[in-house]
């Protein structure tokens, strides 16, 4: 156990140090945060629109220069031809003409293209639509009370019901919503580590045989503590990163909860986070990368023990590109149909079930049944493929042949029944 950990640390320490590893783990963080400060500077500078109303009913001009949240009207224009003039010279973004004739009230906005600051003409009309309504009231002698009972809206609540084993569970669409771009993130995120960390291990092994540094190891120490110490320390190095936005996530979460950030934002990041804990859909999906990750690892810990040269890495890793790609795109596109047959089948496939299965489990379309079916597969099937990898590895890693990788699992397959044999 003493070597095992030693190729353990040896090789943690190695990775953690590089440059590339460090870039990896702070060039998320520095691009959000560079979003994060534009967003925040963008919005802190951000002025309110002015405009111009051009109207013979002081009435309404009267309405619309009232303060509000949308924008401010410049009284001192009173003229179409002062407010082109203000629009040209970009005094104001916009303009409006009325029109008021036999209780009918019309009116033509006119602003420039490519404005930043731009009126929502729902705005304007919300305001006149409101003091059209309230002169009308009075012309026909209607009480506020009688005005609140014609101006109520219908309220409409949207309610998701997913049935789960048998018993109904109702979600609201904010927290279908929330889960859904959830699932898509940790299906992202999936997809991006099993790229970084499939080709880190591959390169790991291939570069020690290509230096014929693994004849001198394996003297030393056995091919399956070579093997395993390196696939848990590559493996250590990705539970590093993990942890380390899990931190800055945590830490981050607590600076929004501050005044300088808006409210309904973190409280909808919060809705998420617990409903998501509750619903057992964060622990589930996890559980999926993690084992997704380990899968990935060891077929990529097999090819890269295939090759001779880091610079036949790229070509031999790409299988799993392919696959992890695939399970990618066919997660987030065909997402909104993860109830159908096609999505179900494929989300028990091991190689993309990291991927699919938490899109199934914010859609509710999957059962705790289908979940653990799900967990199980992947636990058998990653125990046979690090058994028939481990064979493998036995055979090959000191199997030298730039007769192509088919060659050289023929060879490999050789050897080992060889060894079998006595």
């Amino acid at each position: 156990m003493s070597k095992f950990w030693t190729i353990v640390g040896e090789v943690y320490k190695k990775n953690v140090k590089t440059a590339s590893f460090i870039f990896t783990l702070l060039s998320p963080i520095i691009i959000i945060g560079i979003i994060g400060v534009v967003i925040y500077f963008v919005s802190d500078n951000q002025e309110t629109p002015v405009i111009a109303v051009i109207s013979d009913d002081n009435v309404y001009s009267e309405v619309l220069a009232k303060p509000n949240d949308h924008f401010e009207v410049n009284t001192k224009i009173t003229t179409e031809k002062e407010a082109k003039s203000a629009l040209e010279e970009e005094e104001i973004v916009g303009y409006l003409v009325l029109e008021a004739q036999n209780n009918q009230v019309s009116g033509t906005y006119y602003e420039q293209p490519a404005t930043s600051d731009k009126v929502n003409a729902a705005d304007l009309i919300a305001l006149l639509t409101t003091e059209k309504t309230n002169e009308v009231a009075k012309e026909l002698g209607l009480s506020q009370e009688d005005m609140a009972k014609l101006t109520s809206s219908v309220m409409i609540a949207n309610q998701t019901i997913h049935f789960t084993d048998g018993k109904e569970d109702e979600q609201d669409e904010m927290t279908t919503t929330l889960k859904t771009v959830g699932a898509t993130f940790l299906a992202f995120l999936s997809f991006m580590f099993i790229m970084t960390y499939a080709s880190l291990i591959a390169t790991e092994i291939a570069s020690e045989k290509g230096t014929r540094i693994m004849e001198i190891i394996l003297s030393s120490v056995t091919a399956t503590t070579h093997f395993f110490g390196k696939l848990v320390a590559i493996l250590l190095v990705c539970a590093t990163q993990l942890a380390f936005y899990a931190i800055v996530a945590i830490g981050g979460f607590q600076l929004l909860k501050t005044d300088a950030f808006p409210k309904e934002i973190t409280d909808i990041i919060s809705d998420f986070y617990f409903s998501a804990i509750l619903d057992g859909m964060l622990g589930a999906s996890l559980l999926y990368f993690l084992l997704g990750l380990v899968i990935y690892s060891v077929l990529a810990a097999f090819l890269g023990s295939l090759v001779s040269k880091t610079e036949e890495v790229s070509q031999v890793i790409m299988p799993i590109m392919l696959l992890s790609m695939a399970g990618f795109y066919a997660a987030t596109f065909a997402g909104s149909a993860s109830g159908s047959t096609l999505y179900k089948i494929g989300s028990y496939f091991p190689f993309f079930t990291p991927m699919m299965m938490p899109i199934r489990i914010a859609n509710g379309t999957i059962t705790t049944g289908g979940i653990v079916l799900g967990l199980v597969l992947m636990i058998v099937f990653a125990t046979l493929m690090t058994y028939f990898t481990l064979m493998m590895y036995r055979s090959n890693v000191l199997v030298y042949s730039d007769a192509g990788v088919f060659i050289t699992i023929k060879t490999s397959w050789s050897v080992l029944r060889n060894q079998k044999r006595k």
